[in-house]
This record gives C-alpha cells, sequence and structure tokens, in this order.
C-alpha cells in the first residue's frame, strides 16, 4: 500500500487553497440581502448561528445565501499550509480536526476543502478507518464534490470499503472511465489496479497497467519512478531481462534521488554480469 500512496511524491493542488485573504470576522449573508458579522456555526437543532458581541441569531438553513457567505481565517491556517507544503500530516491533522469541529456540517467551500485535506492527510498516515470518516462525509454533505473522483479513490485504497477483488476492478476502472477523470486520477487507478493484479500473481496483467502509467500517462510525474519500478521488477520476474533493462536504466538517467536508484543500479550490474547485456 506505501508503494501506492507515494507518500513523498504526491502534490495536493488543494494546500495553495488554504493560501488567500481572510476577512476580519465570519460574514453571514441572507438570501433577503441582510448581512451580519460574528461567528457562523451548525447548532444541535441544524439552525445556522451567527454570535457576536450583540448575541446569537438562529436562522433556518434555506434563509443563508451559504455561496455569498464569507470566513475570516481560523486560528493556525497559515501554520497549516506550512505543514502541508512540509508533508508534515502528523502536525497539520490536529489543526486540520479543530477546523472541521468550528465548520461542521456548514454546507460552505471551505468546509469542503477541508474534509478533503483532512481525509488524504489521514490516508497518508495509514488511518485508513479515519480518513474514511471524513471522505463519507465529504461526499455526503458535498455529493457533487470537484474532489468527488479522488475520494471514491481513496475510499477503495485504504480497503475501508471491504470489497471483493472483482469490486476492486471495477470500482478503479469506473473511475478511470469516468469522463470527469483527470490524467493524475486516472494514473493512480492504473497503479492501484497493476498492485492489485500484481497481488493476486497476474503478473502480466499488472505490468500491462504499469506500462500505461509510464507510456499513455507519462506527464503524470509523480507516479512515473513507482510505475518504472514495478515495470523493471516485472519483466525481471517474467525473466525478460533485457526489457527489464531499459525500465531500470530510465530510473538510472532521470531519477538520480528516486528511493528505487539503488535497486536499479544492482539490478543493472546483476542483469549485465548474467547476461552480459
Amino acid at each position: 500500500m506505501k508503494d501506492i500512496l507515494i507518500k513523498n511524491k504526491i502534490k495536493f493542488i488543494i494546500l495553495v487553497l488554504f493560501i488567500q485573504t481572510f476577512c476580519y470576522g465570519d460574514v453571514m449573508i441572507l438570501k433577503s440581502g441582510r448581512s451580519y458579522t460574528g461567528t457562523i456555526s451548525r447548532a444541535s437543532s441544524g439552525k445556522i448561528v451567527l454570535k457576536s458581541d450583540r448575541g446569537e441569531f438562529p436562522f433556518d438553513e434555506d434563509q443563508v445565501d451559504f455561496p455569498k457567505c464569507r470566513f475570516s481565517q481560523l486560528p493556525d491556517e497559515q501554520k497549516l499550509a506550512d505543514l502541508l507544503k512540509e508533508k508534515n500530516y502528523a502536525e497539520a491533522i490536529p489543526i486540520l480536526k479543530k477546523m472541521e469541529e468550528q465548520l461542521r456540517d456548514l454546507p460552505v467551500v471551505k468546509y469542503e476543502r477541508i474534509l478533503y485535506t483532512l481525509g488524504i492527510s489521514l490516508a497518508f498516515m495509514d488511518k485508513a478507518s479515519d480518513a474514511t470518516q471524513y471522505f463519507n462525509t465529504l461526499l455526503k454533505i458535498f455529493p457533487n464534490t470537484q474532489y468527488k473522483l479522488e475520494a471514491e479513490y481513496w475510499l477503495i485504497q485504504t480497503g475501508a470499503l471491504n470489497l471483493k477483488s472483482d469490486e476492486i476492478i471495477e470500482k478503479y476502472n469506473k473511475i478511470i472511465e469516468n469522463k470527469n477523470s483527470n490524467s493524475r486520477i486516472k494514473a493512480l487507478s492504473y497503479l492501484a489496479l497493476a498492485a492489485h493484479y500484481n497481488s493476486l500473481s497476474e503478473f502480466k496483467k499488472a505490468l500491462e497497467f504499469y506500462l500505461t502509467v509510464v507510456v499513455v500517462l507519462g506527464d503524470v510525474e509523480e507516479v512515473q519512478e513507482s510505475a518504472l519500478h514495478n515495470s523493471a521488477e516485472l519483466y525481471k520476474k517474467l525473466e525478460q531481462p533485457e526489457k527489464a533493462v531499459f525500465y531500470y536504466q530510465q530510473i538510472v538517467d532521470t531519477y538520480p534521488k528516486s528511493i528505487y536508484f539503488e535497486n536499479a543500479k544492482s539490478n543493472l550490474l546483476l542483469i549485465s554480469n548474467e547476461k552480459g547485456l
């Protein structure tokens, strides 16, 4: 699983969304056009509450024009952005959880981003059950979220859905075939399919998907090292050393700082000594 997650390579586009200009205090905009400044939250009754120095004012959800509401910068928001850039998920997660509590169940973009980032951060920390909670909440509150395909991918990847083998294959294929899938989510899904077939000892099928990532989706830089490494390893397993050499060499030539670099160098030397290639 760790190889598929590619923890040190995946880039979060969402992280830059935390670095932006915020107003002082939340601004609630009603559909009537009236506006109020304070702190916006959802009460246990389901009402949307604005707290200010004048008191607490509850509103029905259908009174609030959520897309027009503005939210102040949450505590530690800049610190969070820095931690995520550093991939320091262990320290980022507690901050994200506090933010999630403050915005809980509010149908606003900021809460959508926090749920998504929290889910992925937990997935990278191998906390599958916790990640699942936030991905499911994201899909429930924001059924048409821009992160829908990625959330569905991670739900499969974490094993939280307890799917059978054929169900795993079907779900990844649906993501790949979805017209809204971008190259990145397709590449990740192909990698996941390859790893799944590899675990079933269907090595030729696994190789097919790794090569798809290398040849067809070569522009998705973050997954290339893993795809090249696994392609080489499978060619070696399938006793096709001359083809393995080609992919090991690409790692050595292109990714000198790769975690697979030393392995690739060793295998190139080994194959050269054994086969004279």
